[in-house]
């Protein structure tokens, strides 16, 4: 098994070109404590000499892990606008699917023209006011019932 894993690996170095990552180091993870917790890196982005040559400027960012133990990883051939570790993280509230306006919100205000980071934030503030205006504060309404 362990030569196997050799083997590979010196297959993988030879031909490949690892991207790196921006955002977590590790895209694996599990436990709850720290005598029980575990990562390590194993969802990677390759490319061969061509891709790279012809996408210099690409990069693979590790998002936060959600239902899983491991990140997606989004590979971008343009490179990402920079994050802000600062940001709120965007949370989808499930209950948005029911109200009725809900997909003419999203058609009205989705723009492809837009990189998509900087437009992600972008809309992300357009659904929290949306949010505000159609639900105000579900906590507060439900402890006024």
């Amino acid at each position: 098994m362990q030569r196997r894993c050799s083997d590979f690996s010196n297959w993988v170095e030879n031909r490949w070109i690892d991207l790196g990552c921006l955002g977590t180091e590790h895209s694996w993870a599990r436990g709850n404590s720290p005598n029980t917790y575990k990562s390590a890196k194993l969802d990677r982005g390759f490319a061969n000499e061509e891709w790279r040559l012809k996408f210099d400027e690409g990069v693979v960012r590790n998002l936060p892990r959600v239902k899983s133990n491991h990140c997606l990883i989004l590979i971008s051939t343009n490179g990402f606008a920079h994050i802000l570790t600062a940001c709120k993280p965007f949370r989808f509230q499930a209950m948005w699917i029911n109200h009725a306006n809900f997909d003419d919100f999203v058609h009205k205000n989705w723009n492809n023209a837009q990189p998509l980071i900087s437009f992600l934030k972008e809309f992300a503030e357009t659904m929290f006011r949306w949010n505000r205006e159609i639900f105000y504060n579900i906590f507060r309404k439900k402890s006024e019932l």
